[in-house]
């Protein structure tokens, strides 16, 4: 919250980015939430902006399409459901395209002022979800 308000300009330690990544991965395989960790995780290791946005967006596509092939493999994954994964696929694209696309009709402060507060948006979201 303190760099929302331009207060304070925090990153990551170098020497705790490892076992950030392993704590991520392993709740990711155990509950789920690797998606809304990345971003505070990239942020914290300083991406802003196109950088932080490209990152994302790709972050996004690969962990949909890694948990499906995990699930493919366990077989945990029915052709029938491959309609749906598939929309889900190029939701996420669009969204990406129509977001970068949005990006360039704001300032360069909003912006980087919704880059802070999309990812605490979501994860409290999803901690609401979940209570």
């Amino acid at each position: 919250l303190a760099q929302v308000r331009r207060r304070a300009q925090w990153q990551l330690p170098a020497a705790a980015r490892g076992w950030v990544g392993v704590a991520i991965g392993g709740l990711a395989a155990t509950s789920g939430p690797a998606g809304v960790l990345v971003g505070p995780l990239l942020l914290g290791l300083g991406y802003r902006g196109r950088a932080y946005l490209a990152t994302m967006s790709i972050a996004a596509v690969l962990l949909h399409s890694g948990r499906v092939l995990g699930y493919a493999v366990g077989g945990a994954f029915s052709l029938t459901l491959l309609p749906s994964v598939l929309l889900l696929t190029l939701a996420l694209i669009a969204g990406n395209r129509i977001g970068d696309a949005l990006r360039h009709r704001i300032s360069p402060a909003l912006a980087a002022r919704l880059e802070l507060v999309a990812p605490l948006a979501a994860t409290g979201l999803a901690v609401a979800l979940l209570l």
